[in-house]
């Protein structure tokens, strides 16, 4: 009786809130063949993104746990001390399916399904970091009710270990999923900059024709760049912290950086072009966030990208990159020295020469070098 009870109550909150929601639950089966249809849709770009929605809810998470609570004390005062430990784990599977495998793990598997393998066009949805917020939130909810309430009715007993795994397979199972999705996520994030500085860089922008033009500030493919990247920072921070947020933004930079070089690498520069590349290597290399107290209007200005992460790998990189850049723009009898920075001490002296091989005027330059 008790278990039925416990099951309606749970279903009939999660009907509630996908009824509010519109939404008519789809049966998604993860692992194998299920697995390899949703990847075929999602490169076809063939997904439903349900307009950002992440079908999750605390408030949710918070009433089932209500009533969880609620069936944990009437196991403590109405069964025998034998029977607490069995009954108190029927209930904790209950707890399982309906917070997790009904709510929580469906979210997570929908949210997947909206995230493209292709190769984006359009600015990628990114209310997957969204979904991590909340399945954490969520997660930390149901943490302190498994020590509270589930663990002394099992502790001691052999149960305690039954628990214990079905606890850690579930968190686990939820950690790989978003793990997946965090993955495709980025993949997205970076295929759209790659898009941005592929259709809107023009090899104008570093070999314009009138060397004695006014550099600019940074490149129009740079700034739409820029504008992009601060967004998704921003969203990725109020998303994750700690050490989720280290290594994810430690990956994101390493491959923003690989796009970046790749992008530079597919140009020549003459004098004036370099040094609108050293603009734009500049811009991307330290955006900045600032945020006035929080009982005024919060300001957020963004003017450059990488060393505000505060990532010394991602730092230290950039920093290479604008010395690497530098030797573009010094004249023919200064490159000797410019290959002598201490930035570029640990850089392969094969990129260092890669670098020169991009100038306009590397064969009369190389004349001036020590090494080729």
């Amino acid at each position: 009786i008790e278990q039925q009870f416990l099951a309606e109550q749970c279903g009939a909150v999660l009907n509630r809130f996908y009824e509010s929601k519109n939404h008519q639950k789809k049966h998604i089966h993860s692992g194998g063949l299920q697995d390899l249809k949703r990847d075929i849709q999602a490169r076809l770009l063939n997904v439903e993104t349900y307009g950002g929605e992440t079908f999750l809810s605390e408030e949710v998470a918070i009433n089932i746990l209500q009533e969880t609570k609620n069936a944990f004390q009437r196991c403590q005062l109405l069964c025998d001390k034998d029977e607490t430990p069995k009954m108190a784990e029927t209930i904790f599977d209950i707890l399982l399916r309906f917070l997790y495998t009904e709510h929580l793990d469906y979210a997570i598997d929908l949210s997947l399904a909206g995230i493209s393998l292709a190769e984006p066009k359009a600015e990628p949805p990114n209310y997957f970091f969204s979904v991590v917020q909340q399945a954490v939130a969520i997660t930390h909810l149901f943490h302190k009710q498994y020590d509270d309430s589930i663990f002394p009715l099992v502790s001691g007993t052999p149960v305690e270990s039954i628990c214990a795994k079905k606890r850690a397979d579930c968190l686990c199972n939820v950690e790989n999923r978003i793990n997946l999705g965090l993955e495709r996520q980025l993949n997205a994030v970076v295929g759209y900059i790659r898009f941005l500085l592929t259709n809107e860089q023009k090899k104008t922008d570093f070999r314009p024709e009138d060397e004695n033009q006014m550099v600019t500030a940074m490149s129009n493919a740079c700034a739409l760049v820029v504008k992009y990247l601060s967004s998704e920072v921003q969203v990725i921070r109020d998303s994750l912290d700690g050490g989720n947020l280290t290594t994810l933004m430690l990956e994101f930079g390493r491959r923003f950086y690989k796009v970046l070089l790749t992008h530079i690498y597919q140009f020549t520069y003459n004098s004036q072009g370099a040094m609108l590349l050293l603009c734009d290597i500049n811009e991307y290399s330290s955006l900045k966030y600032e945020t006035c107290d929080l009982n005024l209007k919060q300001l957020l200005m963004f003017r450059k990208c990488m060393l505000s992460w505060k990532i010394p790998e991602i730092g230290k990189q950039f920093e290479a990159l604008h010395a690497l850049a530098n030797l573009l723009v010094v004249v023919p009898e200064n490159l000797n020295e410019a290959c002598s920075s201490q930035l570029l001490i640990d850089t392969d002296r094969r990129m260092v020469n890669s670098f020169i091989q991009l100038r306009m005027d590397y064969r009369t330059a190389k004349l001036h070098l020590n090494f080729i």
